[in-house]
């Protein structure tokens, strides 16, 4: 996705957007929810996940406020994917003597 953010607002062209929205919009109506879209319930669940993952992106590419978050969790939902974000104390190289917050996320 190209588009401009050296405007004064920071918001992207609108045409660019909805067009995006449009798009986005006929594939989620195509092949997300519909289990008939593909003979192969693997390939229904993977091509959604990637739909609404990618629909997610763009949403918070163009700074849509908090309709990014949404379609993340949908994509979860159709990859049967577990996600659980946590933090730990530890030193991320052999040269680090003081413990510091680390960033974890475990995916199932």
């Amino acid at each position: 996705i190209s588009t401009r953010r050296d405007d004064d607002d920071g918001e992207a062209c609108p045409t660019l957007w909805n067009e995006a929205e449009r798009t986005f919009s006929r594939c989620i109506n195509d092949f997300c929810g519909n289990e008939t879209a593909f003979k192969d319930s693997e390939r229904n669940a993977f091509v959604a996940s990637a739909i609404m993952l990618e629909w997610g992106l763009a949403q918070h590419h163009f700074r849509k406020s908090r309709r990014g978050k949404a379609s993340f969790n949908k994509a979860l939902e159709y990859s049967k994917l577990e996600v659980e974000v946590t933090g730990a104390d530890g030193v991320r190289t052999k040269y680090q003597t003081k413990m510091t917050a680390q960033y974890l996320v475990r995916a199932k």
